[in-house]
């Protein structure tokens, strides 16, 4: 049963769309700097499992975009981890759905399973959200738009995620789905680092080679150069 409490601190697809419009040349801005060095040198230091360090680092006050960034890669991780475990559990549906209840089990047994701290569910829950968001709209991109919001995630009900994956497909918010686009290939080379950073190893969704050192200045070039022509069309610059 969902408490008061709760229920008062819960977000709107609308409102959270909105406030990312108002807020998205912030996140172009942010990703035409190269986050590549970012990714590469989280902290792993004061846990057993390197991948949730971040996630426990508090900060005063709203996080920075930077500490936004770090912790969309943990929330992937843990969402990604969880899909892995399912399937190997011999389950056939591995993606998010809060209205699954075997889900709501299954991830219980998977923090026992994985002596991971309880806290780690909501961790778990925000991170599919976005997975699903991800893949419904087909904009892998779309989770580093949202870490402009990525603290109210947890509090987005199922149908506040079905009316943001909706509402995405609208004129009014195709600015959130360009950048996205042009992002696409930045979520996953910083994700690859990411992982490869803490010895997290993940088949990646995607049919190209992995990404390599060698690599990484012509992908941001692309990537820098399509975000600065975002920037100047849609922002202003």
């Amino acid at each position: 049963m969902v408490n008061q409490q709760t229920r008062n601190r819960a977000v709107e697809g609308k409102a959270l769309l909105d406030y990312i419009l108002y807020e998205l040349c912030n996140a172009a801005e942010f990703y035409s700097v190269d986050r590549t060095p970012v990714a590469q040198h989280i902290s792993q230091s004061g846990t057993e499992d390197p991948s949730i360090v971040v996630l426990e680092t508090h900060t005063q006050g709203w996080p920075t975009l930077e500490d936004l960034f770090k912790r969309l890669l943990a929330l992937r991780l843990l969402a990604l981890r969880f899909e892995e475990w399912l399937e190997s559990k011999g389950h056939s549906e591995a993606t998010y759905r809060s209205g699954c209840p075997r889900h709501h089990g299954q991830r219980g047994a998977f923090i026992h399973d994985q002596h991971l701290p309880s806290k780690c569910r909501r961790w778990i829950e925000s991170g599919q959200k976005l997975l699903e968001i991800e893949r419904r709209t087909g904009e892998p991109g779309i989770s580093l738009v949202f870490i402009l919001v990525l603290p109210k995630i947890q509090h987005l009900y199922r149908s506040a995620v079905e009316e943001v994956i909706t509402l995405l497909q609208q004129d009014s918010y195709q600015p959130v789905m360009l950048l996205a686009h042009d992002l696409g290939d930045d979520i996953r080379r910083y994700f690859y680092f990411y992982c490869y950073s803490i010895n997290k190893k993940f088949t990646l969704p995607s049919k190209r080679s992995e990404p390599t050192t060698t690599h990484v200045t012509e992908l941001h070039r692309d990537t820098q150069a399509r975000v600065q022509s975002y920037i100047f069309i849609n922002c202003g610059a």
